[in-house]
């Protein structure tokens, strides 16, 4: 399990979404035509994310786009900002702790799950060692998250073009990948 101190809030993540990427609260009202208050009122957590926004703070990137994910599913474990080393390399390390984790209990699965189509057909440790391996999953992709956000802040990748599903992102698009 991931036991790492997070940013789990909208209102946070938002204030992070701006901050990493340079985007003053007013540009971001004026581009997403709401008032400045209102991004500040989000940002307080006095106020849920401007519907007209929403697009506008997803488009700028993974970290901005998770925020609106958390705000639109309410999964703010999966989505939140880890309070970690943020150094790529350090990232690296942790994802890659995570991968061993994570196919360390998925590998048992497969000798587990023969014959066995739903719950009524799991004992109690099989149930419990399925929920540990779902929740391994899902601390990894947060930590995925939080390593391509920070490998697309601290390189200017400019991923959102990637994720709207074009395949190579604007910066990029003169190069052969």
């Amino acid at each position: 399990m991931l036991d790492v101190p997070m940013i789990d809030n909208v209102g946070d993540m938002l204030q992070m979404a701006v901050m990493s990427y340079n985007i003053p609260p007013k540009a971001l009202a004026m581009q997403a035509k709401c008032s400045t208050s209102h991004i500040y009122s989000a940002m307080s957590n006095m106020r849920s994310l401007p519907r007209k926004a929403l697009n506008e703070i997803a488009k700028n990137g993974v970290l901005g786009a998770a925020t609106v994910a958390m705000h639109a599913t309410g999964f703010s474990r999966l989505f939140a900002y880890l309070k970690v080393d943020r150094h790529v390399q350090s990232m690296i390390v942790m994802c890659g702790d995570m991968d061993e984790k994570v196919a360390d209990l998925r590998d048992k699965l497969p000798k587990m799950l023969v014959n066995k189509n739903c719950r009524n057909d799991l004992s109690d440790d099989e149930v419990g060692h399925l929920y540990m391996t779902a929740k391994t999953i899902l601390d990894r992709i947060t930590m995925d998250l939080n390593f391509v956000s920070e490998l697309e802040k601290g390189y200017g990748l400019q991923l959102a073009g990637y994720m709207e599903g074009k395949e190579k992102p604007p910066v990029l698009e003169h190069r052969r990948l």
